[in-house]
């Protein structure tokens, strides 16, 4: 194979993070298999802790504060970031999830999971993990568009508001950058015309 440039590979180990693979900084030894299925558990653990953490510091924030407006900015943050941290976890969750399905069988009738073949999918223990994935699907790959839209929904006329006599769609989109009640879901509608602000659900379902 072809070596990456050394500035470019430093990059892609940059990027390895978003996996949310707690396996790889973890020291396990023995006491962790580590397999396609403890990946995908590790990193639902890891989306889960860092979600409740977020949570925690936001409610006993909010405790503390006294100033309205400021519990408000806490509140607004903590949910910006719990938008962009499942933004984040939504491909490496779905690919790990999905790669549990499917199987390899081989000419001498044994089956093994075709993202990793350390694993039997005769194994007594793989309906519990089939089962587990099923749940993954319907919380993470499906449940997470259906938050996102569900979060552009509520604020649709706000993302697409009515044009002004002589505005362009350019216009409209230089005046929903400006609202301050839009900034933590702007990574999920800037990209696209106003009237398309739920398009970017539609390419996480593809």
């Amino acid at each position: 194979d072809m070596p990456w440039p050394p500035v470019f590979s430093a990059f892609l180990d940059s990027l390895e993070f978003t996996n949310l693979d707690v396996l790889r900084y973890l020291s396990t030894g023995c006491a962790v298999e580590r397999s396609l299925y403890t990946e995908l558990l590790g990193t639902v653990v890891l989306f889960v802790a860092l979600s409740g953490a977020g949570l925690l510091v936001v409610v006993v924030g909010s405790k503390l504060l006294r100033d309205p407006d400021k519990r408000a900015a806490l509140q607004d943050k903590g949910f910006g970031a719990f938008l962009f941290l499942s933004f984040l976890a939504y491909t490496p969750l779905c690919t790990k999830v999905f790669s549990v399905f499917s199987c390899k069988e081989f000419e001498d009738g044994s089956s093994v999971v075709r993202a990793d073949y350390s694993l039997d999918c005769d194994a007594p223990n793989r309906g519990a993990w089939v089962l587990f994935a099923l749940v993954c699907v319907v919380v993470f790959a499906l449940g997470i568009p259906a938050f996102f839209f569900t979060s552009l929904w509520r604020v649709r006329h706000r993302i697409n508001p009515p044009r002004r006599p002589g505005e362009t769609t350019v216009h409209v989109a230089a005046r929903r950058s400006l609202d301050p009640e839009l900034r933590r879901l702007s990574f999920l509608f800037a990209a696209f015309e106003p009237r398309y602000f739920w398009f970017e659900c539609v390419e996480l379902l593809r």
